[in-house]
């Protein structure tokens, strides 16, 4: 399943988002034309930023923001194969992140 925003570790540290600002910059990402997927760290937002990730999903469910375990998505998906989009992968770096990762080609 592949994620929609931008992992936490990505913008931590890069002036462009101070960390008073996280939250409004995740939202502003959101989609309402897709499952928005996000990618949680046990040793990040499950340690260090475990207060700003309990902020976070208090706002979301303030927001009425639905959230759904990601087997459930993945079983919708799986129900209707034929509108799943398919992309080719390859190895790439993303701002942020350390090391080779897998990417959608063309991003």
């Amino acid at each position: 399943m592949p994620t929609t925003l931008p992992t936490l570790d990505e913008l931590i540290g890069r002036p462009e988002y101070p960390p008073n600002c996280l939250t409004d910059f995740y939202f502003s990402q959101l989609s309402t034309l897709r499952v928005n997927t996000l990618t949680i760290h046990a040793e990040i937002e499950g340690m260090t930023y475990l207060p700003w990730l309990t902020e976070c999903l208090q706002r979301a469910k303030q927001q009425q923001i639905v959230f759904l375990k990601i087997q459930d998505v993945a079983h919708q998906a799986l129900a209707n194969r034929d509108i799943i989009p398919v992309c080719e992968l390859i190895q790439g770096t993303i701002d942020g992140r350390s090391g080779t990762l897998a990417v959608q080609k063309g991003e």
